[in-house]
């Protein structure tokens, strides 16, 4: 099996049935998120022996299945083994141009054949070009998100690698820490509501919510209970019989955009009344004047 890359997975099979003449070698493209697409590579042989020859030199894969096919469109699927620059337009005002040539000069062109264009064409020729860029399209854009996935991996194993591992708490202890999350959990006792708290050295605790609270995710609480350390994480823990809350509500933050005054045919409007205004807002004031469609004087 042949694998281009952790998104799009590529094998081959055999294609037979009761209509078919030859063995043909067809190609299999699994794209995670997307589906499964079956594209038709080539005629074989009429013995299986000889197709199985031929198609092992030509894919190197020694592992067959065989489908049956009969009926099924010849369209030739994306070769994604092939560079931009080695897939040649077939149509358009970019005919007989690489694809790589395109993208640099006219990239908006090609996105848009890539995630806009509804156009099937039924000529294979056509189609070819078109599943190739699209096909392409959709390897970038996993291969994006995936880099964005291993990044925040990375991340949070670099948090957590920071994180204090739970003190060896002896009897009820005092526990301060944000709420991260709470949960109202099931049980054969009833329901019980609880929270995740998370300490400033980064430890973390999970338990019932302490009677004459209602906290929220952001709140800072404070309580009294018996802790026990996670087996499996030394930097978790499980509390419990909590007394003696308390709980601080952060003040919200409140962001002030940045004005921009169009002063429109008023073309008086200065510099310093611009400042003005945004001090009087409490904005941040913009150096450049040029953009806010008046006639500003700086001096």
């Amino acid at each position: 099996m042949q694998t281009s890359n952790s998104d799009i997975k590529t094998s081959y099979f055999l294609g037979t049935g009761p209509l078919e003449y030859f063995y043909t070698l067809w190609t299999r493209t699994v794209v995670v998120g997307y589906g499964c697409f079956y594209s038709y590579r080539q005629n074989l042989a009429h013995d299986y022996d000889e197709a199985v020859a031929k198609a092992t030199a030509k894919t190197g894969q020694t592992t067959w299945e065989q489908f049956d096919i009969s009926g099924y469109k010849r369209t030739q699927g994306p070769d994604l083994t092939l560079t931009p620059d080695e897939v040649t337009f077939t149509f358009g005002k970019y005919i007989g141009q690489s694809l790589g040539h395109v993208l640099d000069i006219n990239p908006g062109y090609v996105m848009f054949l890539a995630l806009k264009s509804d156009w099937a064409p039924k000529q294979a020729k056509f189609a070819r070009v078109l599943n190739y860029i699209r096909a392409m399209f959709r390897e970038v854009a996993f291969k994006a998100e995936e880099e964005k996935k291993a990044a925040r991996q990375a991340e949070r194993k670099a948090r957590d690698a920071a994180r204090a591992d739970l003190p060896a708490f002896e009897g009820r202890v005092t526990i301060t820490g944000t709420v991260l999350s709470t949960k109202l959990q099931e049980s054969q006792f009833g329901s019980t509501w609880k929270m995740l708290v998370e300490n400033e050295s980064g430890w973390k605790v999970w338990g019932s919510i302490p009677s004459g609270i209602n906290p929220e995710k952001g709140d800072i609480v404070s309580f009294t209970a018996k802790v026990e350390k996670s087996p499996s994480d030394p930097k978790f823990g499980f509390f419990s019989r909590p007394t003696k809350p308390t709980i601080t509500r952060p003040e919200p933050v409140v962001t002030v955009p940045n004005v921009i005054i169009d002063n429109g045919p008023d073309a008086n409007w200065t510099a310093e009344k611009h400042a003005a205004r945004q001090a009087y807002v409490g904005a941040p004031v913009t150096e450049d004047y040029g953009h806010f469609g008046g006639n500003y004087d700086a001096n």
